[in-house]
């Protein structure tokens, strides 16, 4: 055979080594060794990006959640009949020292009391729904509350004992769904969630009484 690049007579197989094709193949090699630095910047690229998002989410996640949680954990409690989720969508690390202090409730106390409540509110719907009574929540639009609002809500708290300091709040419009054995029912209810300071998302006591 014969190089296709000066003419020279080569063994099969071999390589002729002439000028030309060393340029050639220096040059295939270049891009090669180009190519696969792109490809390796893209990786690394998807890899940075991915990394953002997930720190996004855990930040999102260690602020408490979104503003949604805690109607959602009040729903939770409800089904599992859990005192200690109402706790957690509830209380803030202030009532429950003030409990603490003032009724001499340890938090499993807190916990067995809120339990109470929701077994109350089981009872009562049961009379009128039948057995086996199960909640859901759907959410329509939200309305942010002014600073003005926000100084209510703080001074609500103050009067029943806790000084909490309130960064941001909603007025949420829920539909709350009640299905029991025998009969279901759905009503509207303007919710108040609000973002306390270094602990998150909260449901405004207000608002849980308004439920049960």
């Amino acid at each position: 055979m014969f190089c296709q690049f000066c003419g020279k007579e080569i063994a099969e197989g071999e390589a002729c080594g002439c000028a030309k094709e060393r340029e050639i193949m220096d040059g295939e090699a270049v891009a090669e060794k180009k190519n696969g630095g792109t490809a390796a910047f893209i990786i690394a690229a998807v890899i940075a990006f991915a990394a953002v998002i997930a720190l996004i989410v855990l930040l999102v996640m260690s602020a408490g959640g979104g503003y949604k949680k805690p109607v959602e954990q009040f729903v939770k409690a409800v089904n599992e009949c859990d005192g200690e989720i109402l706790v957690e969508a509830v209380c803030t690390e202030k009532m429950l020292r003030y409990y603490d202090k003032k009724r001499d409730w340890e938090y499993d106390d807190v916990c067995d009391e809120f339990e109470d409540m929701i077994d109350d509110a089981i009872d009562d719907w049961e009379d009128y729904y039948g057995d086996d009574v199960v909640l859901s929540v759907e959410f329509g639009e939200k309305y942010e509350l002014d600073e003005d609002e926000i100084e209510e809500l703080e001074d609500d708290y103050k009067n029943n004992g806790y000084r909490v300091k309130i960064d941001k709040a909603y007025e949420l419009e829920c539909n709350l769904a009640i299905v029991g054995e025998d009969d279901e029912d759905d009503e509207d209810y303007d919710l108040i969630v609000v973002k306390v300071e270094d602990e998150g998302w909260k449901l405004y006591m207000g608002s849980l009484y308004d439920m049960i």
